[in-house]
This record gives C-alpha cells, sequence and structure tokens, in this order.
C-alpha cells in the first residue's frame, strides 16, 4: 500500500467508495487486518455545504448524542479542503472536541506505524 510506502502508517480502517462494498472488498480489507467502516454522519461537504453549515451540521449532532458519530468528509471537494478544513480546524475542533469528550465521545486515530520503505520498482505513480 502506498502510505505503508511512503509514511509508514497502516491505516485500520477502510471507508469504501460511495459505501459500496462486495465480499471481495470485505475479503480484502480483512487481508490487511483493516475494519470497512461506513458513516451515520455526512457533514455534507459533498453536496456544497459552507463550512459554516459543516460546523453547525457537527454541532446538531453532538446536541443530538447519538450513540457514535462516524463522520464523512471529502478532502477531494475544494469547499472541504480549502474552506472547511481550515475553518474546522482552527474554530471547531479546539470548540468540539472538549464537548464531545464531555458528552462521552471517544475520538479515534487508530493506525499502526511500521517503518517507511524505500524507493523501488513496485512505487508507481
Amino acid at each position: 500500500m502506498a502510505l505503508t510506502k511512503i509514511i509508514g502508517v497502516v491505516p485500520a480502517f477502510m471507508r469504501p467508495p460511495y459505501g459500496s462494498y462486495n465480499d471481495l472488498v470485505l475479503d480484502v480489507s480483512r487481508q490487511r487486518g483493516q475494519a470497512v467502516v461506513l458513516w451515520d454522519f455526512d457533514s455534507e461537504d459533498s453536496r456544497g455545504a459552507t463550512p459554516e453549515e459543516s460546523i453547525q451540521i457537527y454541532q446538531d449532532a453532538i446536541n443530538e448524542h447519538p450513540t457514535e458519530i462516524m463522520a464523512l468528509n471529502h478532502e477531494t471537494y475544494a469547499t472541504t479542503a480549502k474552506q472547511v478544513l481550515p475553518a474546522i480546524l482552527p474554530k471547531l475542533l479546539p470548540a468540539i472536541l472538549p464537548k464531545l469528550n464531555a458528552a462521552g465521545y471517544r475520538v479515534v486515530d487508530d493506525q499502526r506505524v511500521v517503518a517507511p520503505s524505500q524507493r523501488d520498482s513496485t512505487w508507481k505513480c
């Protein structure tokens, strides 16, 4: 996997594109030691939500206090990569993370770290 080769990180989770998967996807994920996860919360960035709208959607979800919040965000949309994430990181996360913790949520960033590989003929761009 490219991430492992380049930066030495093995993702513990895999979100199938569009939430679409079959037995082959499940088998490959299992072989790689990854859990397949789907979202139960959409920041609406793929539908063109503004940073302020996405932040409000997060706040509304926290106010409803579901058992878990598995968020879907897209770094491939310009509004997310260039507007929402820069707005969320300095504004939302410092405000929301303490609220999530106080409400009993646990923020998970689960990955294994291994040594990065040296560039060889298997690296494809």
